[in-house]
């Protein structure tokens, strides 16, 4: 025992330095960082009569991990949940809980570790949906009409929460290219003005079918005076300059054609793929042809910086005996 106690000062010294020194050393193995990034907090285990009113704010974690984990660690390794079981109408505070997934970290806080929130009686609404035509189709078409498979959409979720919405929005997105009638299924969308979670409202159904009905514009048989072309490609004015006698002024819809010379540059599109041309001839002549009948082929040689394509005159094969005229638009976009 005397030899226990003898020296025990420095004997405490040692032992207490050990202990610091070991303290030192698994810090430096394990060190605790704050995730970046913050984690969404989802509800689960809600009662089937009531819906969330309010948001959840979104929570951060601290980890704790060796330093050459660190750029590993990404959000989709968390899971955080809130447990709403057994509660009913109110504001609400919980515990956040937080799975980890990444074998190679340890969560040792979140913050906030608690999280308040309201829930509402649920209720079912329908309301009007809207759909907005973006773009235009091929040049020379336009858009008829649009019919929708339902025109409503049900929304379901708290009082508070759906007074805000009175309707909902959808897009359809035209590239320039269509010529025929088509099919899209579009998603129902809150408006912009309306900022609500979109987890918070359940709509049914996810998507609709839109129809939209593609038709051709009534071409005129003549057109009304337009400017003349460049020098590089002058018409001379023969749009401002009347119907000769016994002649025939006439539009079609021409189509541009490509060769093999495209898909060796690596061109994926033009865009408009029609030019409205306008031709004069013998009556016979003109009743004679139709839109096929005159073509546009595209010599990539003169295709400038930016993709854009300016159309000369030799650039338009037209049948015997007809007079070019007019031609519009003067500018293609070539899409790589």
């Amino acid at each position: 025992m005397k030899l226990f106690f003898k020296n025990w000062q420095i004997k405490l010294l040692a032992l207490t330095t050990a202990v610091f020194l070991w303290i030192f050393v698994v810090g430096v193995q394990h060190n605790v960082y704050l995730f970046p990034s913050e984690i969404s907090v989802r509800i689960i285990n809600m009662d089937q009569n009531v819906s969330m009113a309010s948001g959840i704010p979104k929570v951060y974690i601290r980890v704790k991990t060796e330093p050459e984990n660190i750029n590993s660690i990404h959000a989709n390794d968390f899971d955080a949940e809130v447990d709403a079981k057994g509660l009913g109408v109110g504001e609400h505070q919980a515990k956040v809980m937080v799975t980890n997934r990444n074998p190679k970290i340890t969560v040792v806080a979140i913050e906030p570790s608690m999280v308040t929130f309201k829930l509402e009686a649920i209720t079912t609404k329908q309301v009007p949906l809207e759909v907005k035509v973006q773009g235009s189709p091929a040049f020379g078409f336009g858009v008829k009409d649009v019919k929708l498979s339902s025109d409503k959409v049900e929304v379901t979720g708290a009082v508070s929460v759906l007074d805000k919405i009175d309707k909902m929005s959808a897009g359809i997105l035209l590239n320039g290219v269509e010529s025929a009638d088509i099919i899209r299924n579009v998603v129902p969308q809150f408006q912009d003005s309306v900022k609500i979670s979109p987890d918070s409202v359940k709509i049914n159904p996810l998507q609709i079918q839109a129809s939209v009905r593609i038709e051709a514009k009534k071409v005129p048989e003549t057109l009304p005076a337009s400017p003349s072309l460049a020098p590089n490609g002058n018409l001379g004015g023969a749009a401002n300059k009347p119907v000769e006698s016994g002649n025939l002024r006439k539009s079609f819809m021409a189509n541009v054609y490509t060769d093999e010379e495209f898909s060796k540059l690596g061109i994926k599109e033009v865009i408009p793929r029609n030019l409205l041309v306008t031709v004069e001839g013998k009556e016979s002549s003109i009743n004679s042809i139709n839109n096929d009948s005159i073509r546009v082929r595209l010599n990539m040689q003169k295709l400038k910086i930016g993709g854009i394509y300016d159309v000369l005159i030799e650039d338009i094969q037209l049948p015997r005996d007809v007079m070019l005229i007019d031609f519009t638009p003067k500018k293609l976009q070539v899409k790589f």
